[in-house]
Formats: structure tokens, sequence, C-alpha cells
């Protein structure tokens, strides 16, 4: 109920369960909230740029994952959850190729 309040005044937080046994002594997952890791740019960086970056992330989404445990919880679908920003178009359109967006 909590969770619920913070996200509908804040929507940029996001949902998260922090896995049992991700830190010691810790042997239940743990619901919580925070913040999600989003690339930025600016009008200005180039479509070609943008667009090898966002593929090179889909592309290699399994390895992408392998950077970081809290990764391991993102689908390629949640990295289009609860972003405050638009979307770059060239970031959109790599997504649209890939069928996460219509």
């Amino acid at each position: 109920e909590h969770i619920k309040k913070i996200m509908e005044k804040y929507p940029y937080f996001a949902k998260g369960v922090i896995p049992a046994k991700m830190y010691d002594g810790v042997d239940h997952d743990t619901q919580t909230i925070g913040v999600k890791a989003v690339l930025v740019t600016d009008a200005s960086q180039s479509d070609e740029a943008v667009r090898a970056v966002v593929k090179a992330i889909l592309d290699n989404f399994d390895e992408y994952k392998k950077l970081h445990p809290a990764l391991n919880l993102v689908s390629k679908e949640s990295l289009l959850e609860g972003l405050s920003a638009p979307l770059h178009p060239a970031a959109e359109a790599v997504y649209k190729e890939a069928g996460l967006l219509k």
C-alpha cells in the first residue's frame, strides 16, 4: 500500500524486488521501490550513435544483464516502463523494430 501511494505521487519510481540471498543474511525477497537507470542524451546526439547504443543493448541483452546483479530482474519490456522523459526518435525506432513499441 505504501509503495502504491509513493508511486502515484512520484511516477518516476519503479517497483522492485531485492531477491533473497542478494545480500548476506537476507533469506527472503524484499519488496522495494527505486529509480530506474536511464541513458539520457539531448537532441544534438546523432541518430546513428543512439541507434547503435540501443541496438547493442537489445541485441546483446543476455550479456547486458550480466553487467550488474540488479539487471537480472530487467526485461526488454521493462526498459520502457516508468520513463520520465521522451525517447530519442532513433531509440524509439529501434524499440519499434524490436517489436517492443507499436
